[in-house]
């Protein structure tokens, strides 16, 4: 299997988990499923980026009017209101 994510239909992605080699990480979302070698590589296709400094948000982050954000600080930035982080 190559580094990065496998995008298969759902019959192929079945059997690539089945036969996929240890360490790999299936995944889902939006109704497709993928196959990842590790979590960075999950992270880079699924997990949503901030939108003021564009970092993938890993963890709770903020979100605000429809607009996710990393912290409280890049939300203030783009101008919300009203946002902190919990410490």
């Amino acid at each position: 299997m190559s580094r990065g994510v496998q995008n298969l239909p759902r019959e192929k992605n079945i059997r690539a988990r089945l036969f996929a080699p240890a360490g790999t990480k299936p995944a889902a979302l939006g109704g497709e499923s993928y196959v990842f070698d590790s979590f960075e590589c999950a992270i880079h296709l699924l997990a949503p980026m901030c939108s003021h400094c564009g970092c993938r948000i890993v963890g709770h982050g903020v979100e605000v009017e429809d607009e996710m954000f990393c912290c409280a600080h890049c939300a203030k930035m783009s101008g919300m209101q009203g946002v902190a982080d919990r410490i």
